[in-house]
């Protein structure tokens, strides 16, 4: 995806949350690129479409401590993580809210 658009997106939703906005290059460059979930390596020239053949090693900007949750969207709550990582991750967070209720 173009870098502009990416931060076009990004600068969207950080409205619609009310948060801050980040680019995706700024978070690679802080926090590198091994999932912080794992630790592992994450295939940047992966396919991001869910099935297609080594998504689940794509780049996904998690929120440590997610929106739900009252997280932030800023630079100092995104880490990068693998596609599949993170989604464990946000089934995990949906089932303990599930239980909370």
């Amino acid at each position: 995806m173009h870098p502009e658009i990416q931060k076009a997106r990004q600068n969207i939703q950080a409205r619609k949350h009310g948060k801050g906005d980040w680019t995706t290059a700024e978070a690679l460059e802080i926090y590198g690129t091994d999932c912080h979930i794992c630790g592992t390596a994450i295939d940047l020239k992966a396919p991001t479409k869910v099935g297609a053949n080594g998504w689940e090693l794509a780049l996904h900007l998690d929120h440590v401590i997610p929106l739900s949750k009252g997280g932030a969207d800023t630079l100092g709550n995104i880490r990068p993580a693998h596609a599949k990582c993170n989604i464990r991750k946000w089934a995990t967070v949906k089932l303990e809210e599930l239980n909370e209720q």
